[in-house]
């Protein structure tokens, strides 16, 4: 179970590649393998970008 808060607005969650459902409160489970004392786990949010009209034509 985890919690993860982003001000950008949440598309998506991934652990180790593997999408994850994120609710309204921004709360998830994942289950992960532990196979040693010492692992890494990689956690990644994907965010949704939203451009002010002034940046999108900038980098046109």
């Amino acid at each position: 179970m985890g919690h993860v808060l982003v001000p950008a607005g949440l598309v998506g969650l991934l652990s180790d590649d593997a999408e994850h459902a994120v609710d309204s409160k921004g709360m998830f489970r994942a289950e992960v393998a532990i196979t040693s004392t010492a692992m890494e786990i990689v956690l990644a949010a994907v965010v949704s970008a939203v451009l002010s009209p002034a940046s999108e034509s900038e980098s046109a």
